[in-house]
């Protein structure tokens, strides 16, 4: 990856102009312009206009910056995991692990294709569940929109790299049919890389999702007070054992 040195420091070498030349429809061009710019209308950027009652994030309720949404965010975070094992880079941390990519878009047109696709994808639920009212299930949702986008874009896609989106698209299908399972703090298991180690443990610890032997959704388990409104002489406080399910 090539960079430049200046008075500001160390910078990247990628410029919005390159958003251009992905293989994406016209508006994603458009979408994607903004979005390097940081001029997408995101609750943060759209309370600098006028006065919001909240700027909580609609997956997860913390501040909706750009940066959160896009990268930041545990449901897209997971999302960013699956495509990074996908093709086996680093994808998704911030902003510029993303855009690196378009200065060679001939040798990862596949790449900047899907990771188009993804923020696109997390976009387009945002605003459903924003505008549209949807319900928030899981993160299958977003996999299943996911996969359905790339069917579509496959005609932007030239034959010779129809073969990496084909596989991708089978590594996804995969993923989608994976049931959600139980995690424990206790089974993560060091990966090949620091980076799919930091993945694997945001993704286990925030979405409950793992390759453990119990396919459910993750309970946790622990004691309340309980408490009754007789004297204590006559029944002592006890101790009431409390199954939390989180979906």
């Amino acid at each position: 990856m090539c960079k430049t040195i200046s008075f500001r420091g160390v910078q990247p070498v990628y410029t919005p102009a390159a958003v251009w030349r992905l293989n994406v429809p016209p508006r994603i061009h458009i979408f994607l312009w903004l979005l390097a710019n940081n001029k997408t209308l995101t609750r943060s950027n759209l309370s600098k206009r006028q006065h919001l009652d909240g700027l909580s994030c609609l997956f997860c309720g913390e501040t909706e910056t750009v940066h959160h949404l896009f990268f930041g965010c545990c449901v897209t975070t997971s999302m960013w995991c699956h495509l990074s094992e996908s093709f086996d880079t680093n994808l998704g941390v911030n902003f510029e692990s993303v855009a690196r990519w378009w200065i060679s878009n001939k040798k990862n047109a596949i790449l900047n294709t899907c990771c188009a696709a993804l923020m696109w994808c997390i976009w387009k639920m945002r605003n459903n569940m924003c505008f549209q009212a949807k319900l928030w299930r899981s993160e299958k949702d977003l996999l299943f929109k996911l996969i359905k986008m790339f069917r579509n874009w496959r005609a932007l896609c030239k034959d010779v790299h129809l073969h990496v989106l084909e596989r991708v698209m089978e590594d996804l299908m995969a993923r989608l049919h994976r049931p959600l399972q139980l995690s424990w703090a206790s089974q993560v298991t060091a990966p090949s890389s620091s980076s799919r180690q930091r993945h694997n443990q945001i993704r286990q610890h925030q979405l409950g999702w793992c390759s453990g032997p119990w396919p459910m959704h993750k309970i946790l388990l622990k004691t309340k007070p309980f408490v009754v409104s007789h004297p204590p002489s006559a029944l002592p406080t006890c101790s009431v054992s409390v199954l939390d399910f989180r979906f």
